[in-house]
């Protein structure tokens, strides 16, 4: 049997559909491989969002706390608690608070004796919402407040 140049008649052109279902088949692997990465990235990403999100409040939380209780002992010099200071603090701390994070703080303290202030934080974002008081020794404050 004679083959002519051209003619696809012969063993030669099986050859060529064997190789475009090699480069199909490699083509879609390819595309399947890809879309588990897709898929497996977004789900790690979506996992690391969530996890420091929450931890990211909880530091909120503790400093605001911080915070407020160092700013009675700044009000009440001497330990004696100034009312009208403690009413100024009460009042300009959410608004300061406010405008550095996203979460709502209010500010409500009692004074039971000379001593001490009782202060209760409520604090609020979209993720944690809190309300925890806290019990200032005035006599544990230091005298002087570093600037």
């Amino acid at each position: 049997m004679v083959i002519a140049i051209g003619d696809s008649s012969g063993d030669h052109a099986g050859g060529h559909d064997r190789g475009q279902l090699v480069l199909i088949a490699a083509i879609t692997i390819a595309f399947i491989l890809l879309g588990v990465v897709v898929v497996f990235n977004g789900v790690l990403y979506t996992q690391t969002l969530s996890s420091s999100a929450s931890t990211q409040t909880v530091s909120d939380t503790d400093r605001t706390m911080l915070e407020v209780t160092d700013g009675v002992c700044a009000v009440s010099p001497n330990g004696e608690l100034d009312d009208a200071a403690m009413d100024d603090l009460q009042d300009r701390y959410p608004s300061v608070r406010s405008g550095s994070t996203a979460a709502a703080v209010t500010i409500e303290y009692t004074h039971p004796d000379n001593s001490t202030v009782n202060v209760t934080v409520t604090y609020a974002s979209t993720d944690l919402e809190f309300t925890r008081t806290e019990t200032v020794d005035l006599e544990d404050c230091p005298e002087e407040v570093e600037a």
